[in-house]
């Protein structure tokens, strides 16, 4: 990771004419507009995290180490209710997760913006139990879903990993970067992604308390409609390059 070409952002091949493969759907669109929506994703990921935490005092949407801590600890003292409550957040984290995947994979090169808008109705989902009082603990599946669903939307980017809910995979290579710029291995500046993803994570959890207080759960809705935004860009993006791959040559 403490690669000197890591943290250069640099022009994509163009994708084959067929478009297939999993790395040629994720070129399919520009490697700047997928920089871009993966940092937006990552400050969304703070903010929704940080809304999440406070409702449920505790308890994150995202991260699934916390729950999978939970539900050992909890196992060797059998405390049912809550070993059920871990589990049922790893299970809708993976199998949401797993079919955002299996969708992105099945309808290449389609797979981002239909991962974004798997993500987007996941929130929305959320947001219609909030408005109709259902209970914290149950609004917030979609959301665990929809945090699921993001991590499978982008993959990195010379290392640098865009649009994550953690922050633990960014840190070290945060840290093996600056590693590498102090023994020469890298170029002096060339931590600088991971550290912007990794502030933007937090700017976007200060935000995402600042309208919790403000509106309470239903502040997702601002990175809810971001999504969506996102999501229509992704797919603005995709069907340009199909338009352009299908045109005649010299058209």
């Amino acid at each position: 990771m403490a690669g000197s070409d890591e943290a250069k952002l640099e022009p994509t091949p163009k994708a084959s004419s067929n478009m297939t493969g999993r790395s040629e759907s994720q070129e399919v669109i520009p490697q700047p507009l997928r920089f871009g929506i993966g940092v937006i994703l990552t400050a969304l990921a703070g903010f929704i995290d940080a809304v999440g935490f406070i409702e449920l005092g505790g308890f994150f949407a995202s991260f699934m180490s916390g729950a999978s801590i939970s539900l050992g600890v909890n196992a060797s003292t059998m405390h049912a209710d809550a070993v059920y409550h871990a589990l049922l957040l790893v299970t809708i984290f993976v199998v949401a997760a797993t079919a955002s995947s299996v969708i992105s994979g099945m309808i290449r090169p389609w797979g981002i913006p239909a991962a974004i808008a798997l993500e987007g109705t996941c929130l929305s989902g959320a947001l219609l139990m909030i408005e109709s009082n259902w209970p914290s603990s149950l609004s917030i599946m979609p959301v665990v879903a929809a945090m699921g669903v993001q991590n499978t939307a982008l993959q990195p980017i010379r290392g640098i990993r865009l649009g994550v809910t953690f922050m633990t995979g960014t840190l070290v290579s945060l840290s093996q970067a600056l590693g590498g710029s102090v023994t020469g291995n890298a170029r002096p500046w060339s931590w600088t992604p991971h550290a912007l993803i990794w502030c933007l994570f937090v700017a976007g959890a200060a935000a995402g308390a600042v309208f919790h207080k403000e509106y309470g759960f239903a502040a997702i809705a601002a990175p809810t409609l971001a999504v969506w935004l996102l999501g229509l860009s992704a797919f603005i993006a995709v069907l340009l390059a199909v338009r352009k791959e299908k045109a005649p040559e010299g058209a």
